[in-house]
């Protein structure tokens, strides 16, 4: 009796298995392809990134991620693209004849999609609820773990969809939204600016290992002190912590804006000096 329930257990695991193999040569799982890659580019299998190479296929249920300074241009159709930015990680959760679903976890990402050849494409942010989700077009996103995000549209029509409904953004706007804030539409700038408040107005000796830093950007931009993330408030206000080493220390602030462009400031230089006696920087007059 056992070995009879074996043989028809067996059967019928063999019986599955050729039929999804026959389904499968029928209707063969859909794929993105890695166009091309800039630096490091990693998916995730079984709890470990593996570095990907030009040409591979992206299939639904994948995580990817972009190390600093790399970008993965990923293709969905004819002159269809995805381009995952530097530093940022994304989940693709759908690939199918009727859209193409992702959620950007962190960073950001940009799309150039041909009208007609994808169906549909819908990009959740960070921890926000809202989908993004375009037709044919190009559009900008950029989210933070926090939840925010900002999204810019360049051509075509995009719809965003939260909790209050939904939002129609034409070329030319750039829309935030945060968990606790309702979102907010403007005109979108090629010219990011930045506005860094240094804590001392010329360069100074101190023996202080740290320095606060605090400054204003376009609403969006990501922002790095010396190569590392700082988060930006709703109205791109950013504050700063930053630490400094023995010896001479220049600061720089890098600011990108939701469409790449760029804006750098540097600091006059700070000596530090952990053998002289404490100097307080005073920055009340800064603020006044």
């Amino acid at each position: 009796m056992l070995k009879r329930a074996i043989i028809i257990t067996l059967a019928v695991l063999a019986f599955v298995a050729i039929s999804f193999f026959v389904y499968r040569l029928i209707f063969p799982e859909k794929a993105l392809v890695l166009a091309s890659l800039e630096g490091v580019v990693e998916i995730e299998s079984g709890g470990v990134w593996i570095p990907l190479k030009p040409g591979d296929k992206i299939y639904a249920n994948s995580r990817i991620r972009s190390k600093d300074n790399s970008v993965a241009m990923i293709q969905m159709g004819e002159d269809s693209f995805i381009k995952v930015e530097s530093g940022s990680e994304l989940l693709l959760q759908e690939v199918s004849g009727d859209r193409i679903r992702a959620k950007l976890e962190e960073g950001k990402l940009s799309a150039a999609l041909k009208e007609g050849v994808v169906p549909s494409v819908q990009v959740e942010a960070g921890g926000s609820e809202t989908i993004i989700e375009s037709k044919g077009g190009e559009f900008a996103v950029a989210a933070d773990p926090k939840g925010s995000l900002t999204v810019a549209a360049t051509r075509g029509e995009l719809s965003l969809a939260g909790q209050k409904g939904v939002t129609q953004m034409t070329p030319g706007e750039v829309a935030m939204a945060a968990p606790d804030k309702q979102m907010v539409k403007s005109e979108v700038s090629r010219n990011v600016f930045l506005e860094v408040n240094w804590p001392w107005p010329s360069a100074v000796r101190t023996n202080k290992r740290e320095v606060l830093v605090t400054g204003s950007t376009a609403v969006g931009a990501q922002v790095t002190i010396n190569g590392v993330k700082t988060s930006t408030d709703f109205n791109g206000n950013f504050v700063s912590l930053v630490p400094l080493q023995e010896g001479r220390n220049v600061i720089i602030v890098t600011s990108v804006g939701i469409l790449g462009d760029r804006k750098e400031a540097i600091s006059p230089e700070i000596m530090v000096d952990t053998t002289l006696p404490e100097i307080e920087i005073k920055t009340r007059d800064l603020w006044e």
